[in-house]
């Protein structure tokens, strides 16, 4: 059960209705909690809908927009006059449709300049695509599988959570995030944001030993800036399928009206913008892909054969998908290790994945729908590259741009009932009862945000996380069942729980304002250690520092002084 105050309990079961006979009356009119989420929080492409129609010459749709249930249920004003939470006007992004146009005419070759190899001694440098949108700066052309090189790919998905791992940094005036490890195997990724959900990126790796590669990355970015601030002067490549990106090649070749079911999302694991996944939220399950990237001679090894258009394609059966394989030809690369197009669809069936495979086939040298390609690409250092309003930037839940909103602020009750009736009215006063020992406690760089039915204080620097409730409905004493080290204790005279995880990277208090842990109603705060920025692979537990006990107890136990003696 997730409470719509308290939170997901880590352990055993969630917080049951209380039995009236256990203690105090409810407090307040509980919010209903927000509507079930989306299976895959991943974004999709919804602007494809409506390219279709100009790919397709079909009749113009509408935009599907798609926006959360209201967290606070509706509620009216209290007693005190409290009204429901405003949300702000969004950042707007810009036209997507018009961003991967531009991204599509740009020659990814084109942004790794062999010059500044040679200014550093690797004269005999030179440029390999590895697919239609993804390109490879390596020391000579008789590149091996292990050699080192700086890649670039145009296109990569990144959106507000990714960028959230990122230490962001300004490279010739452009923003940029820097992604890197220093130890075993050195790795630097340095990323563009072009939209909400888009970014170029440049990266290098070397195996083995230890060290800073960024300096490496940088060079290149750096030279690419200049270019990339007037896209449309870039000549495009002449390659297969490099008219193409994924998303819209994968949306023309669908037949019918099929494609408007589709949501899209980039996804190409070689060459990010070549591939694209689909989902069908009326049917609640994935749809067909399609990838792209230059390889090897297409393996089909252990496939079922079968001809298609005069080409021989490897049929595979994953799962509930059926995935159609070939050989699409030769790429334009000298190296052997790029030599040919690999192409790979999938579909329900492999009847509907061969049918998808025809007609990717005969689109192999035509040309997507005309739309304007967008002029500007790169953000400047303090433009909104995410969509977040104010420090929901700085959140780290998946998916809660849309809803999150910085803290708007409001008058804190005088008495804890009435405190507790506002809290299940408008969210912010959630934030208003912990500010002040939150900031005290933590520190003025700690910022409060809403988002669902709780309010978060965040860091710019990412190293935690401090969620706090108030609950007007759930007893306390009902959470934390089986965590490790739960126990009941006291915080300024009021009967409390607190436990952690396993890893030790979270840690939760709940206490009853009633003084009775079966009673409904409780606070709540919870911090959890995050990653910090700029690391390529984040850690997946990050260990409380010490002090983050005894300093959430301080918090709790100052909050109850103030408000709730």
């Amino acid at each position: 059960m997730n409470s719509p105050y308290g939170g997901m309990p880590q352990y055993g079961q969630g917080p049951q209705q209380p039995q009236p006979q256990w203690g105090q009356p409810q407090w307040g009119p509980a919010a209903p909690p927000p509507p079930p989420a989306p299976p895959r929080k991943k974004k999709l492409w919804l602007w494809l809908v409506p390219l279709i129609v100009i790919v397709l010459a079909a009749t113009a749709t509408g935009a599907i927009v798609l926006t959360g249930g209201d967290p606070l249920g509706g509620a009216s004003a209290s007693d005190s006059g409290m009204q429901p939470e405003a949300h702000t006007p969004a950042p707007q992004g810009r036209d997507a449709a018009a961003v991967t146009a531009a991204l599509r005419a740009i020659d990814p070759c084109a942004l790794v300049d062999p010059a500044v190899a040679r200014q550093v001694g690797n004269p005999n440098a030179v440029t390999i695509a590895k697919g239609p949108h993804a390109c490879f700066l390596v020391a000579g052309a008789n590149y091996e599988p292990g050699d080192p090189g700086v890649t670039v790919k145009v296109g990569e998905y990144s959106e507000q959570l990714l960028r959230y791992f990122g230490f962001p940094t300004t490279i010739a005036g452009a923003k940029a995030y820097q992604y890197s490890e220093t130890a075993k195997h050195p790795t630097c990724r340095m990323e563009f944001p072009v939209s909400f959900e888009l970014a170029i990126e440049f990266s290098y790796s070397v195996t083995g030993g230890d060290g800073d590669v960024c300096p490496v990355v940088r060079r290149y970015a750096e030279a690419a800036v200049p270019r990339l601030r007037n896209p449309a002067a870039i000549a495009p490549a002449q390659r297969p399928y490099s008219a193409w990106d994924g998303c819209t090649l994968l949306a023309t070749a669908l037949p019918g009206d099929e494609a408007k079911k589709y949501r899209y999302r980039v996804s190409g694991s070689k060459d990010p913008l070549a591939g694209c996944e689909t989902y069908d939220s009326s049917a609640q399950k994935v749809g067909p892909k399609i990838e792209m990237f230059y390889d090897t001679p297409a393996d089909l090894t252990g496939s079922q054969p079968r001809s298609i258009a005069g080409k021989n394609v490897g049929m595979t059966t994953l799962g509930d998908h059926c995935q159609a394989k070939w050989d699409a030809g030769p790429a334009g690369n000298q190296n052997k290790w790029f030599a040919d197009v690999t192409v790979q669809v999938e579909d329900s069936s492999c009847d509907a994945a061969a049918a998808l495979a025809e007609h990717v086939m005969g689109l192999a040298t035509g040309q997507p729908g005309q739309v304007a390609p967008a002029k500007e690409v790169l953000y400047g250092p303090g433009d909104n590259d995410t969509g977040a309003r104010g420090a929901c930037i700085d959140l780290a839940v998946t998916g809660s741009v849309p809803d999150c909103e910085p803290y708007q602020q409001v008058t804190v009750a005088s008495s804890a009932q009435q405190i507790m009736a506002d809290a299940a009215i408008n969210r912010n006063v959630q934030c208003a009862v912990f500010n002040d020992a939150i900031v005290a406690l933590y520190g003025k760089q700690f910022t409060p945000v809403t988002w669902g039915s709780h309010c978060f204080f965040v860091d710019p620097k990412h190293e935690l996380m401090i969620q706090v409730n108030v609950n007007p409905k759930d007893a306390p004493g009902d959470y934390g069942q089986g965590s490790p080290g739960r126990r009941e204790t006291t915080i300024a005279g009021k009967a409390a729980v607190e436990y952690t995880d396993d890893h030790n990277t979270e840690y939760d208090i709940y206490l009853s304002p009633t003084n009775d842990l079966r009673a409904h109603g409780n606070l709540h705060i919870k911090v959890e250690g995050q990653p910090g920025r700029g690391k390529d692979m984040p850690d997946a537990y990050n260990t409380l520092p010490p002090e983050a006990l005894s300093t959430a107890e301080k918090a709790m136990a100052q909050t109850v002084e103030k408000y709730f003696k």
